[in-house]
């Protein structure tokens, strides 16, 4: 129980201390519900709605 806690601990603090870092392969998979995906992220729609075998193209 202890490892698992220590596990979720480490996954999630990133999240706790709200911060959320831009990905640096952005794809429609992983993009396309990100709530600031239209008005706040770095990458255009080009990037962030490109089907995954297109994001390895680049």
């Amino acid at each position: 129980m202890d490892a698992l806690t220590a596990g979720l601990r480490g996954l999630t603090h990133g999240i706790v201390e709200r911060r959320f870092e831009v990905t640096d392969e952005p794809e429609r998979r992983l993009c396309f519900d990100c709530p600031a995906r239209e008005r706040l992220c770095v990458h255009g729609p080009e990037r962030t709605l490109r089907d995954r075998s297109d994001a390895t193209a680049v």
